[in-house]
């Protein structure tokens, strides 16, 4: 399986253009968007799942539990469903340069505790 963090999110605010520009990253043969088309895993699943985490692994230090949500996190992105929908002739193309991975989910701005959970949860 293909499971990681993405290389860069796409946010903004609504009618700032996160659309449009999902739309052309997707159409460029080495990048490869998530399989939702918004994730929504920041605003909407990150607390539940930490705290569930927290629970079912007591002892555990933060960062040990981040890199879990981590893993849950790149799992649910689902990118290789999307490499495998990709033309093959744009993969042979592509072997010598790596494939870049985003997700978009505008909301991710919306609120504050967004951006800390972020890179404490994909530590590029």
């Amino acid at each position: 399986t293909f499971a990681q963090a993405p290389d860069f999110i796409l946010a903004g605010a609504q009618k700032s253009g996160t659309t449009a520009l999902f739309a052309l990253l997707e159409k460029h043969p080495s990048i490869v968007r998530s399989s939702n088309f918004e994730e929504h895993f920041f605003d909407m699943h990150y607390g539940i799942e930490l705290e569930s985490l927290e629970i079912k692994y007591p002892n555990e230090t933060t960062e040990s539990l981040h890199c879990r949500l981590g893993r849950l996190y790149a799992n649910r992105l689902d990118f290789e469903k999307e490499i495998l929908s990709k033309p093959e002739s744009t993969l042979h193309q592509q072997n010598a340069t790596r494939l870049l991975t985003f997700e978009k989910t505008p909301f991710y701005l919306v609120w504050p505790h967004i951006p800390r959970a972020i890179v404490r949860t994909c530590p590029w």
